[in-house]
């Protein structure tokens, strides 16, 4: 019997959880996580921010992965710990 897919919401849920550690501000929704990079002490106004989605990658099997706002790959969904290291370095304002 073949293993059955986890859904996208799941993969964004546990995405979600390895953000929040990081300091990050997130929210979830059906389809879509919503990050916000964290607070830097001493800095207000607006922070980096992006939604990220789960979807199929057809050039990959149909294996899911994140995908960016702007409709690039970030990393395989099973790769939560890569996929928190690029989102930060991308997200996190360089001093």
């Amino acid at each position: 019997m073949a293993e059955k897919p986890v859904p996208a919401y799941s993969h964004l849920a546990r995405l979600q959880t390895a953000l929040d550690a990081k300091g990050f501000e997130t929210r979830l929704g059906g389809s879509s996580l919503i990050m916000i990079a964290p607070a830097i002490e001493g800095e207000s106004g607006p922070r980096p921010a992006d939604t990220v989605v789960c979807r199929a990658r057809d050039s990959d099997g149909g294996r899911m992965w994140f995908w960016t706002s702007w409709g690039e790959p970030i990393t395989k969904a099973e790769d939560l710990t890569g996929a928190a290291v690029i989102i930060a370095g991308y997200l996190t304002p360089q001093p």
